[in-house]
C-alpha cells in the first residue's frame, strides 16, 4: 500500500507519464533497454503530421518539478467519517467531501474518475499578496536528486528547493503550484467535459498560457468576465489604482471542444419575471403606434423608467382593445373624454428606451384580462378637433403593480448569451441564519449559470479549491430544480486560529464570528469544517422549503492523510519472512475502515463503493465486485477452506482478484491460500485468481 507507493516514486521522472502512453500506444518505437527511437517515432507520424521544429511554449523555473510532481502517486490514506457516512441522509449519498491537500485528492480521484467528470469548477488563490498564498510542499528530495531527476544543474535544484520549502508567492511559486493540479485535472474530464477557472489580472496571463500548454489553445472556448460585487476595490499585487477594478475573468476550456454536445447558450427574458423584478420601481411597457395625416404609421416597442416624463394612465377593463379609437368607437366618445374618463393613474418615466419587442402587446392584449391606455397629444397640449383627427398618438401602457393576469409562456426577448456577465447577485449570504461568506467566495447563482451551459442530468462536478463549498452547495439548488446532479469537493483543513491572528479589521471580525459558529456546531476551526457546516445548513433549508423533494442533499465526508514517523517507521523494517508479521500492530496504525476504502477508491470503485463483507467460518473479509480484500490478520486453516469451498458452491462468487494486507499475515498464511485456490483453473468455474499482495 505505501511501502508500495514509496518505492514506485522513486523511480518517476517529468516524463514518466508521456513515456508510459508512447509505451502502450507505440511499443514499436522502444528498443529492448527501453530507449526511445525518435527517428522509428517521426516514421509512423509522418503521413499525418508537419513536423516542425519551430515552437512556441511555456517555460518556468520548476515546470519540469511540476510535471513530476504529478506523476508521483500520492502515499496518503483515506480515512472515511463514520459517524457522518452513517447518518440517514447521508449514508446513500453520491456527493461527496474530501478534507485534505488537493494535489493528494486528485491523486486519489483519477483512480476511479478519470475522463468521468462532466464540469470542473475552481477558484484557485489569486496570488495578490492578499490571500495568503505560500507555496510549499512535502516532497523531500535533495538538490542532488533533483539536478538528476530532472536534468538541471545543483544550483536550480536548490533554488527549487526553496521556492517549495521557505513558502514563496513569485509567479514560478504560483505557477509551480498550479500545473500539476491542472495536469490531473485535465485527466479527470470527459472528452465532452468542461473546466472554468476563475482569477484576477494578477496571474491572468500567467494562467492562460498554462492552460494552453496543458488543455492545447485549440481547447479553448471563452473568457468570461463577472461584474464584481459592489464593495470590490483593488485586487492588491500592486494594481493601479487610478482605475477601480469591478469585474473578474472565468476562463473556459474543453478536454475535447469537438466532442461538446450542448446548444449555444441563450439569455431568455420573459416578461413575467421582468414584471416581477421590477415591479417595485414603477417600470412600464408601453407600445405606441403614431399616426401622421399621410395616413402611414410607425410601430415601435419600447420600455420606459425613470422620473423624467409624467405618463397619464386609464384603464378599461373587461375588453380588448388594440387602440383608443376602439374605446372612442365602443362608447361614441372622443379621445379627450375617453381620457378623462378612464384616467387611473400616474407614474414617471424617462425618455423612451430601445427595445422591448412588439410581443409585449400581443402576450397582453391576447389575453385580454387587462389593457391600460394613455392619451397624449403631440405637442403635450390640447389640441382641436380637426388636428386631432389627423395627428396624435396610441400608447398601450402595462401597469406592473400586479402581474397576476400574465399567464403561460411568454418569453419576450431571446439572444446568445454574452461574455459580459453583469446580472449576479453577490448577496452577502447564500444561505439563510447566520452563516458568513468568506471574502472572495463566490455567489451560487453564478456557479449555477455555468453548469447550467453544460451540466446534464446525472453528471458530476468538481470543485477541489472548495473553500466555504458554494459549488457543493450550488450543485443541491440544481438538484432540487430538476437535474441529479453530484458535487465532489475537495478542501485543506486551513488553520483558522493561526489566520486570525494575521488577520485586522472586518477580516478579523469575520472570522471571529465563523469561529464562534464552528463553536456552537462542535466543530474544529478550520476551513473545511466551514464547507460541511455550510452544506448541513443549506440542505436544512432545501428540505424545509421544499419537503416532498428527494434530491440527494447530503454528502459522504473523508479525511486525507499522511502515515505518521513511527507507521513509517514500521513499513521500513517490515520483512514478510521475519515472523515479525503479529507484532507489527500496523493494521491498527490504519485501522480497517482505512485500508479498504484507500483499496476501493485505488481499484476503480470509488468513494461510494457499497462493499459487502463476507464471512469466512468466523474470518471476515469483504467482496466488491470482482475484487475480494483480506485485511484483517489470522486467516485459519478453516477460514482457507471455506473461502474454497465458498468458490466451488457458490456459481455467483466469482472475484478473480484476492487483495491481501501483506502486514496481517504469515508467508506460510499467503502460500497457504495460494496452493488451496490453485486448482480452480482446472475446476468446473476455471478461474484464474490473480493474488495481489499491498504492503
Amino acid at each position: 500500500m505505501i511501502k508500495d507507493i514509496m518505492e514506485s516514486n522513486k523511480t518517476v521522472t517529468p516524463n514518466t507519464r508521456e513515456i508510459s502512453i508512447l509505451k502502450e500506444y507505440f511499443p514499436s518505437c522502444f528498443d529492448k533497454d527501453g530507449n526511445f527511437n525518435i527517428e522509428n517515432f517521426k516514421k509512423h507520424l509522418s503521413d499525418k503530421v508537419n513536423i516542425t521544429d519551430e515552437s512556441y511554449e511555456l517555460q518556468f523555473l520548476g515546470k519540469n518539478y511540476a510535471r513530476m510532481i504529478s506523476s508521483l502517486d500520492t502515499t496518503t490514506v483515506i480515512i472515511p467519517d463514520k459517524k457522518h457516512n452513517s447518518k440517514p441522509e447521508n449514508s446513500k449519498s453520491q456527493n461527496i467531501y474530501i478534507t485534505g491537500d488537493n494535489l493528494d485528492g486528485l491523486k486519489h480521484l483519477l483512480k476511479s474518475y478519470r475522463e468521468q467528470i462532466k464540469c470542473i469548477y475552481i477558484d484557485p488563490p489569486y496570488n495578490t499578496g492578499s490571500d495568503r498564498f505560500l507555496y510549499s510542499d512535502n516532497f523531500n528530495f535533495t538538490a542532488e536528486e533533483l539536478s538528476d531527476k530532472l536534468s538541471i544543474s545543483e544550483e536550480k535544484a536548490k533554488h527549487i528547493i526553496d521556492i517549495t520549502k521557505r513558502g514563496s508567492s513569485s509567479h514560478a511559486a504560483w505557477l509551480m503550484f498550479m500545473y500539476p493540479r491542472l495536469i490531473l485535472a485535465r485527466d479527470l474530464l470527459s472528452y465532452d467535459g468542461v473546466i472554468f477557472i476563475s482569477i484576477d489580472d494578477n496571474e491572468q496571463a500567467d494562467l492562460k498560457l498554462i492552460c494552453d500548454d496543458i488543455f492545447d489553445e485549440s481547447n479553448y472556448i471563452n473568457t468570461i468576465c463577472i461584474k464584481a460585487k459592489a464593495s470590490s476595490g483593488a485586487s492588491g499585487g500592486g494594481e493601479d489604482q487610478r482605475l477601480k477594478k469591478n469585474y473578474e475573468t472565468i476562463f473556459w476550456y474543453a478536454r475535447k471542444k469537438d466532442k461538446l454536445n450542448f446548444e449555444p447558450p441563450v439569455e431568455k427574458t420573459l416578461l413575467t419575471d421582468y414584471i416581477q423584478q421590477h415591479k417595485e420601481n414603477k417600470i412600464g411597457f408601453y407600445y405606441t403606434r403614431i399616426l401622421t395625416d399621410a395616413g402611414t404609421s410607425t410601430e415601435t416597442a419600447v420600455l420606459n423608467k425613470g422620473t423624467d416624463e409624467e405618463i397619464h394612465i386609464f384603464t378599461h377593463e373587461g375588453y380588448k382593445f388594440s387602440s383608443i379609437s376602439e374605446v372612442c368607437k365602443l362608447e361614441n366618445i372622443s379621445p379627450e373624454e375617453a381620457y378623462k374618463k378612464y384616467f387611473n393613474q400616474i407614474f414617471m418615466v424617462t425618455n423612451a428606451q430601445t427595445s422591448i419587442l412588439k410581443k409585449v402587446n400581443d402576450t397582453i392584449n391576447s389575453k385580454g384580462k387587462l389593457v391600460s391606455y394613455k392619451y397624449i397629444p403631440k405637442t403635450g397640449k390640447s389640441r382641436g378637433k380637426e388636428e386631432t383627427k389627423f395627428i396624435w398618438n396610441e400608447t398601450l401602457v402595462v401597469w406592473l403593480r400586479d402581474s397576476s393576469y400574465i399567464e403561460g409562456s411568454n418569453i419576450i426577448k431571446t439572444e446568445k448569451i454574452g461574455t459580459l456577465w453583469d446580472n449576479i447577485s453577490w448577496g452577502r449570504l447564500d444561505i439563510e441564519g447566520d452563516m458568513p461568506y468568506k471574502n472572495g467566495k463566490k455567489p451560487t447563482a453564478l456557479i449555477r449559470q455555468l453548469m447550467n451551459m453544460v451540466v446534464s442530468n446525472g453528471d458530476i462536478v468538481v470543485d477541489f479549491f472548495s473553500g466555504s463549498a458554494s459549488t457543493a452547495h450550488a450543485c443541491m439548488l440544481e438538484s432540487v430544480n430538476g437535474k441529479n446532479i453530484h458535487s465532489i469537493s475537495i478542501q485543506i483543513p486551513e488553520n483558522l486560529d493561526e489566520s486570525i491572528k494575521k488577520a485586522s479589521g472586518d477580516k478579523k471580525q469575520e472570522l471571529e464570528k465563523i469561529i464562534d459558529i464552528l463553536d456552537k456546531a462542535g466543530r474544529k476551526h478550520s476551513l473545511d469544517e466551514i464547507g460541511q457546516e455550510r452544506l448541513v445548513r443549506a440542505a436544512k433549508q432545501i428540505k424545509d422549503k421544499n419537503p416532498s423533494t428527494d434530491a440527494d442533499l447530503g454528502f459522504l465526508h473523508f479525511t486525507l492523510a499522511e502515515p505518521n514517523a513511527e507507521t513509517l517507521d514500521k513499513l521500513e523494517k517490515f520483512v514478510p519472512e521475519s515472523g515479525f508479521t503479529l507484532l507489527n500492530n500496523i493494521l491498527q496504525d490504519f485501522g480497517v475502515e482505512t485500508v479498504l476504502t484507500t483499496w476501493l477508491v485505488r481499484d476503480g470503485y470509488g468513494f461510494t463503493a457499497k462493499f459487502e463483507t463476507v464471512d469466512f467460518n468466523g474470518y471476515s473479509a469483504y467482496l466488491m465486485d470482482k475484487h475480494l480484500y483480506l485485511i484483517n490478520p489470522e486467516l485459519s486453516d478453516q477460514a482457507i477452506t471455506a473461502i474454497v469451498e465458498k468458490y466451488h458452491n457458490d456459481n455467483s462468487f466469482n472475484p478473480t482478484n484476492i487483495v491481501l494486507f501483506g502486514y496481517s499475515f504469515l508467508w506460510t498464511e499467503i502460500d497457504s491460500l495460494k496452493t488451496n485456490l490453485s486448482g480452480m483453473r482446472y475446476s468446473e468455474n476455471k478461474l484464474h485468481i490473480n493474488f495481489d499482495i499491498r504492503y
